[in-house]
């Protein structure tokens, strides 16, 4: 059987088996807050990655300036945490560390490189890039993070989704929009981790799981630019509607139980007089749902133009109707029952 069939482009074992040890090693990082031992397991995880990366991409200049910039961020870090509080100011080795993670979560000010990166990987590495290999540096910023005095933070994480938001809306390589999603959904995550870390692990499990229905439904699909869209919603009837419940989901609005995760940081932010600082947040991800309507406003758009499709959404097949009334009905009672506890 091809290779095309399958959702990794590699021997299919082999890479469960990798993605399997990605895994224990997150799990691993969450039993420690030594932050030497947490830079061994993103190294392992870095390995792991690189070498999925070579099996899945000819791109090899791609894959020699990761292996360069997540090296130099790497020795970076562990020069960080050996350093002398009383030889170095504390401020000095704060702003290096947050530069150093930007780096590795693709933040500002380098927000270019998951653009970079997506564009030369498939989408089975898309998603390791986005949830697994992100893991470990979130934990990072966790132990490193005094709210007393790095409040700059949050300022890098709302320069980031400006950039992000703003960047998106002019783009038509549908992994390049991926690449600015999840910068966007980093910014909430690092937000989320320094408030209430249980939201933070919820956040990480729904983005993840997401991603993995994103991901492989387009690499079944084979889709990297928005006009394609156009071809698969005229030819699968019901793709739209699966595809744009994936969409909002991603983007965590209501009815979606998502969202109270968003509103919970919110919250934090009201209830730390950074009041700036939630209206920026809570501005510009709202327009960052533009970026996935565009892909849809435009899709229906040429489809009814072009192609004088209509879609009667009432005389639907019974099981499609029945299985979105269910996911529905499960989001609206899992936010009950956050609401009633």
């Amino acid at each position: 059987m091809s290779n095309k069939n399958y959702f990794w482009s590699y021997n299919l074992n082999s890479t469960y088996f990798f993605m399997f040890i990605m895994i224990m090693m997150n799990f691993l990082s969450l039993m420690t807050n030594n932050l030497n031992y947490l830079w061994i397991l993103l190294e392992i995880n870095l390995l792991i990655f690189l070498f999925l990366f070579t099996q899945n991409s000819k791109q090899f200049s791609t894959i020699a300036m990761f292996f360069i910039i997540q090296s130099l961020s790497s020795l970076i870090l562990i020069f960080i945490f050996n350093m002398n509080s009383s030889l170095f100011n504390l401020n000095f080795i704060n702003m290096w560390f947050y530069l150093t993670m930007s780096m590795k979560l693709g933040l500002f000010p380098f927000s270019w490189l998951p653009l970079m990166f997506f564009k030369n990987m498939n989408w089975m590495m898309i998603f390791i890039y986005s949830t697994l290999q992100k893991f470990i540096p979130f934990l990072m910023i966790k132990n490193m993070f005094n709210l007393n005095q790095n409040y700059w933070i949050f300022y890098i994480c709302l320069i980031s989704m400006i950039f992000s938001t703003i960047s998106s809306l002019f783009l038509n390589n549908f992994k390049s929009i991926m690449a600015m999603s999840s910068i966007n959904n980093s910014c909430w995550m690092i937000i989320l981790l320094i408030n209430n870390f249980y939201y933070f692990i919820l956040y990480f499990i729904i983005y993840s799981i997401i991603m993995l229905m994103i991901s492989k439904y387009l690499f079944k699909l084979n889709i990297n630019f928005n006009y394609e869209f156009i071809y698969m919603f005229s030819n699968k009837k019901y793709s739209m509607i699966y595809f744009t419940l994936l969409l909002f989901m991603l983007s965590m609005i209501p009815p979606m139980c998502s969202f109270i995760i968003k509103l919970n940081a919110s919250m934090f932010l009201i209830y730390n007089n950074m009041m700036i600082t939630n209206m920026i947040l809570m501005i510009y991800s709202t327009l960052s749902i533009l970026m996935y309507l565009n892909i849809l406003i435009k899709s229906l758009y040429f489809m009814f133009i072009k192609y004088k499709i209509i879609y009667n959404f009432f005389n639907m097949n019974k099981n499609m109707f029945s299985l979105m009334i269910m996911s529905f009905s499960l989001m609206t009672m899992f936010l009950l029952i956050y609401l009633l506890l």
